[in-house]
């Protein structure tokens, strides 16, 4: 269903949705207060994370002050800076988050390369010493005489038991 009618929030100059601009009902325990985020994000945080039937009342009284006094404006200038920073400091967290997901897609773009060449090298071992076992056992035999090997694998001398005294 489309709202013929625009919600007050909709009219908000750009001077009015700037952070730290007073603001009616942005939480409904504060009668005003500064906006400390794009009004979007409460828009679409309502539309989402609350009960469809307050989604009107809490829409309709979501609004910019129409002449704020000068001194809330003064005290309200002071949201600016710090929203500013931190999106000049999540700017940079995104910036080095994408640098270091580059690196971690290129090592796993490297690990693959070589999981998948070592995969095929330890296919072609097994199946070269299955064509030459009878070689390869021969061999064994005459190059380590000394040790003994049985369908388990190499062969160790019984463990001899503790004596006590």
């Amino acid at each position: 269903m489309k709202r013929s009618k625009k919600y007050p929030y909709e009219l908000a100059t750009k001077a009015q949705r700037k952070i730290g601009y007073p603001w009616w009902c942005i939480h409904h325990e504060e009668m005003v207060e500064p906006l400390t985020e794009p009004i979007e994000n409460r828009v679409e945080y309502i539309r989402t994370g609350k009960p469809k039937h307050e989604w009107e009342t809490r829409l309709r009284a979501l609004r910019p002050m129409k002449s704020p006094p000068r001194w809330m404006m003064k005290v309200c200038a002071a949201y600016a800076k710090p929203y500013e920073e931190l999106q000049k400091s999540f700017a940079a967290w995104v910036k080095a988050e994408a640098a270091r997901m580059k690196a971690v897609t290129a090592q796993a773009t490297e690990y693959t390369t070589w999981q998948n060449s070592d995969a095929k090298a330890v296919l072609e071992w097994m199946e070269a010493l299955s064509d030459h076992w009878s070689e390869i056992d021969a061999l064994f035999a005459v190059e380590c005489s000394d040790v003994k090997w049985d369908e388990n694998g190499l062969v160790f001398p019984k463990e001899k038991p503790k004596k006590y005294s």
